[in-house]
């Protein structure tokens, strides 16, 4: 109880309510009709397009202070605790016991900003309810259905109000980084200008030649990249040949679980292919690219080779 009246009156000193005069002692002592008088001028800050609220309690009926203050809090959406009775609650709220009231504030205060959104929008948002037998008449019908639009169309418009609003990038912020991408813009412009004018004082031949030493270094590179190549494929063409010898082998070994007769067919089949890709087939293609990998040596040992000795090259 002490932590929650402390609570009340700290919130209720600063802005916008300034009641500084208040402390523990003196919010305690309020009598029923100043606590309902505070707990009024509080629903004033929480719904301040309500001017039910901007009112001295003292002109106006308790009954009608008791219902102002319950659709308030039904709108909002507060609840009681579970084991309050709903009249009981509400005979303490007409008579401002500070039981029902000093929650109630408490609840309030705590989110006062959250509260003040959900008030603002129950103003539009809060459906009226026509009797059926109303809605039969198509003038009623059809403006009821507008006023569903109408609703519709103010959401979408508060949805895109509070994502603008809450966007952590304001003008300000977007102008500011204008400002600093085109002084950025401006400092790299004034370093390629300071460039332009190096290049431009440096001899025609020295930029020649700085362009057939990259030409070179390209070259020597992609030649390098297919001596790797042809290294590739010869270690594949000699591991195929290694794998064929033992497949031979692993045959012969074998032999001796089977017939003379179909061995030796097989084997002839078989030593037939094997000593055509083995004598014959690998041996030129291994030759070739052998040869192909001297060429790409010499080519690349010699930087400076015409046309005409890349031709001869060539036809090796």
């Amino acid at each position: 109880m002490v932590e929650q009246l402390k609570f009340i009156v700290e919130q209720l000193k600063r802005p916008p309510f300034n009641r500084s005069h208040y402390n523990i002692l003196t919010f305690d002592n309020l009598t029923n009709n100043q606590l309902l008088q505070v707990l009024t001028d509080v629903f004033a800050v929480v719904d301040p397009y309500d001017p039910s609220h901007k009112i001295d309690i003292r002109d106006e009926e308790p009954e009608k202070t008791a219902a102002r203050h319950m659709n308030s809090l039904k709108m909002l959406g507060y609840r009681p605790k579970l084991d309050t009775d709903v009249n009981t609650f509400r005979q303490n709220l007409v008579s401002g016991a500070k039981s029902v009231v000093f929650p109630i504030l408490q609840w309030l205060l705590e989110k006062l900003p959250e509260h003040k959104e959900r008030a603002y929008l129950g103003r539009y948002l809060s459906k009226v309810d026509v009797p059926a037998e109303f809605l039969s008449d198509p003038e009623i019908a059809e403006q009821y259905e507008r006023y569903d639009e109408l609703m519709e169309e103010f959401k979408e418009v508060h949805r895109a109000y509070k994502e603008l609003t809450s966007t952590p990038h304001t003008i300000d912020d977007l102008r500011r980084d204008i400002k600093q991408l085109e002084d950025e813009k401006e400092t790299l412009e004034k370093r390629l200008e300071r460039q332009k004018t190096r290049i431009q004082k440096v001899p025609a031949a020295q930029i020649e030649l700085a362009k057939n030493y990259r030409k070179e270094v390209e070259k020597e590179e992609k030649l390098n990249t297919m001596k790797q190549d042809l290294n590739n494929v010869i270690n594949q063409l000699e591991q195929k040949i290694q794998r064929l010898e033992r497949q031979l082998s692993d045959q012969r070994s074998s032999s001796t679980d089977q017939s003379p007769d179909a061995i030796m067919k097989r084997m002839e089949e078989e030593n037939q292919v094997n000593s055509y890709l083995v004598t014959e087939k690998f041996p030129k293609e291994l030759n070739q690219m052998k040869m192909k990998l001297r060429y790409y040596e010499e080519v690349a040992s010699n930087k400076a080779l015409g046309q005409t000795e890349l031709a001869n090259y060539r036809a090796k």
